[in-house]
């Protein structure tokens, strides 16, 4: 039983983890979209808007993600439950990493105001303190994950192919560096 417990421990904070990576990359993402379509003056405008509101009216703008992606989630369960189960697997995952995306950004703008709630200042403290532990929880599988990468890395990097794959792979993380 103890055993059963720690895996799905384990599963949970994998589960966090993934959310908290599609946050922290739909954060970057929205904020490098802002600046490559030169939409800076937009999330100022945006930022001054809401900065004016008070902490209480922000609340309700996280209602409007949840919104947004609801008919894309009844979507994928006609869809799963028509048989294309990948299709709605597909399109419940796009609608929930979108859904997360905006939050995330959503998040940036109201920060502020929304730590000067008292409540949701603990709260928050509290989910990043689940982060660290979710964190250490995941580590020796990350670790372990970074070690078979290095050794297929190496076995891959002996023949053309390999090279071939390390070189796009070396491409991609340019462009997305930029």
């Amino acid at each position: 039983m103890i055993r059963l417990r720690r895996i799905a421990l384990f599963v949970l904070a994998v589960l966090f983890l993934v959310e908290a990576w599609i946050w922290d990359c739909f954060s970057a993402l929205g904020h490098r979209l802002a600046r490559l379509l030169h939409l800076a003056r937009l999330i100022d405008a945006l930022r001054s808007s809401i900065g004016r509101l008070s902490p209480y009216a922000t609340l309700p703008l996280f209602i409007l993600p949840a919104v947004a992606i609801f008919p894309f989630k009844i979507l994928a369960l006609w869809l799963i439950g028509h048989g294309h189960v990948v299709y709605g697997g597909l399109t419940f995952l796009g609608a929930k990493t979108v859904g997360v995306g905006v939050t995330a950004v959503l998040f940036d703008l109201c920060r502020e105001q929304l730590l000067s709630i008292g409540w949701f200042a603990r709260l928050y403290a509290k989910v990043l303190v689940f982060r660290t532990w979710a964190s250490e929880l995941v580590a020796p599988l990350r670790l372990r994950m970074a070690e078979l990468q290095t050794s297929l890395r190496s076995l891959l990097g002996q023949g053309s192919f390999g090279r071939h794959v390390l070189s796009l792979r070396a491409r991609i993380r340019q462009r997305l560096a930029r």
